[in-house]
């Protein structure tokens, strides 16, 4: 076990060798006293203190080391008393050095002990001075010859000796408590804030981090031992000019509401919501800053799909009159080709030409009957059906239309414990898993592996979670936060409605849809859906 440098055992020897040196050494010189006897305990006192470093090598109980000492201490003054005039000699006052330290370290039934212990020893040396059982040297000064006096003189001293215990004690106790409610609100102090996922640092005067909480740690990527000592700007790449003149204004008290970069170890940045508050102690004077700080990147995905949304939305709400206005002359169009071609006015050379018109018109109004039915919803038509039911149907149909072909391989997983029904409209739903599984067949040209994992979520017990994932060509990021937007395609004959209606659906279902993909290593959506009771009261 590691032990601290100033640890009280090695203190109390450092203590005793410098109390030793100083007042007995010189003492010694100073006053007439027993030479030779009065030496030996000086030169006992050093040896005893060689003895108490092995011990303390040794790793020996704490309690056990200075009780001890402090025993030896006793009978070493007790000693020192004799041989330099017994009560009235004038290292009297060292009796109560090992009282108060013993207060100070030891619990109070040890302590008691000591104290008992070092007022017999010197009642014991009072009554041999008393009853002139030990001689001293006529330089010892003036002895009172009524007993009543020495009586007295005694008793004030064993209530000095006994007071001096019990206060060091007493005090050491009180600071034990305080200490310990300290350290509790330390801890506690620090475990409030370390569940906060908001990211919390304290810096100085210098701008160096000195605290962290586990949340900062975790944003920046780093552990909190890592952060502290550093200069906070090293780890930001701010985004505001202005913010980093205003963090730096000691007279502001506080900067709000800026948006910056957090540059984290591994090179990766996140954004973040940042506010700094200047710190003054009790006398109003500037002494640091406290800066807290959280991960914006879910709010800014729900921000960036609220206004997909509303782009949704506003294409909905065009999408009936558009269509209405392009399906009548269309409907004409293609009408008025097919009667010339079934009068056979046109001449044989253009025929051609007249079946692309029929066909571009009849790919025409596909589009317009996929917008308006992404459009106008028609009403769900709910019930309790078994997901692993439905997957089997869409495997089924991808199987006899051609868009599975042998060289894919379709792999479905079920995780769900119990029963696998939920409550939803089976052929929107089927709709959806129809055209995910199939655009993963078709980012596979040459063949692949799709994935289908059914399972429970853990955020949202009462909801199920679909992924489905294949390693086909990938989409790249910039594309892919338009993959949801009517018209937006990958494919050179998309009509780009697929995917939207597909969102739409989820939509309607209360449901959530994302997607992740990296080029050409392949494509992951993840679909949860609400299930249950809870999805009835939804409904």
């Amino acid at each position: 076990m590691k032990q601290s440098k100033w640890n009280p055992i090695l203190l109390l020897i450092s203590l005793r060798m410098a109390v030793v040196f100083v007042v007995l050494g010189l003492g010694a010189v100073a006053v007439e006293v027993d030479l030779i006897p009065f030496c030996s305990i000086i030169i006992f006192s050093y040896l005893f203190s060689i003895l108490y470093i092995w011990m303390y090598k040794q790793d020996l109980s704490f309690e056990k080391q200075v009780g001890f000492q402090l025993i030896i201490d006793v009978l070493l003054i007790i000693g020192v008393l004799k041989y330099s005039g017994g009560t009235d000699s004038v290292f009297i006052s060292l009796i109560l050095l090992p009282l108060i330290a013993g207060g100070l370290l030891l619990p109070w039934g040890q302590c008691f002990g000591l104290t008992v212990f070092a007022l017999t020893g010197y009642l014991l040396l009072t009554g041999l001075d008393f009853y002139f059982f030990i001689t001293y040297p006529e330089t010892s000064g003036i002895r009172s010859t009524y007993s009543v006096e020495i009586i007295y003189f005694t008793f004030m001293r064993l209530m000095a000796m006994s007071a001096a215990s019990f206060l060091s004690s007493y005090l050491s106790n009180k600071l034990k408590a305080q200490r310990s409610d300290l350290t509790r609100l330390k801890v506690l102090h620090n475990l409030i804030l370390d569940q906060i996922s908001s990211g919390i640092i304290t810096v100085n005067q210098k701008n160096e981090i000195v605290y962290v909480n586990k949340g900062a740690a975790d944003l920046v990527g780093v552990s909190e031992e890592e952060l502290k000592g550093l200069n906070w700007k090293k780890l930001f790449f701010f985004t505001n000019a202005n913010f980093t003149s205003a963090s730096n204004d000691e007279k502001s008290q506080e900067v709000r509401g800026y948006e910056v970069l957090l540059r984290r170890k591994d090179g990766t940045k996140l954004p973040i919501g940042f506010n700094v508050s200047h710190l003054s102690d009790q006398n109003n004077i500037y002494c640091g800053k406290v800066m807290v700080f959280r991960d914006l990147t879910r709010i800014k995905e729900l921000e960036r799909k609220q206004k997909q949304n509303e782009r949704l939305a506003a294409v909905g709400e065009m999408a009936a009159g558009i269509a209405h206005e392009i399906r009548n002359p269309l409907a004409s169009i293609s009408g008025a080709v097919e009667v010339v071609v079934s009068k056979k006015a046109v001449d044989q050379k253009y025929a051609a030409l007249v079946d692309v018109i029929l066909m571009e018109t009849q790919r025409l109004n596909d589009i317009i009957e996929s917008f308006l039915g992404f459009a106008r919803r028609p009403e769900l038509d709910k019930r309790y059906v078994d997901i692993d039911m439905i997957l089997d149907d869409v495997m089924i149909l991808l199987k006899y239309n051609g868009k599975w072909s042998k060289r894919h391989h379709i792999e479905k997983v079920n995780n769900v414990r119990g029963r696998t029904r939920f409550w939803f409209d089976p052929n929107q739903v089927k709709q959806v898993f129809y055209n995910l599984i199939a655009n993963a067949c078709e980012a596979m040209p040459n063949g692949g592996d799709v994935h289908i994992r059914v399972s429970e979520t853990l955020e949202t017990p009462s909801a199920i979670k679909v992924e489905i994932e294949d390693n086909g060509c990938g989409i790249n990021e910039e594309k892919l936060n338009s993959i949801f937007t009517p018209f937006f395609t990958t494919k050179n004959m998309g009509t780009g409605l697929g995917l939207a209606i597909v969102h739409k659906i989820i939509e309607e279902h209360k449901g959530m849809i994302d997607v992740k993909s990296q080029v050409d290593k392949g494509t992951k959506f993840v679909i949860v859906l609400p299930r249950g009771e809870e999805a009835v009261k939804a409904a």
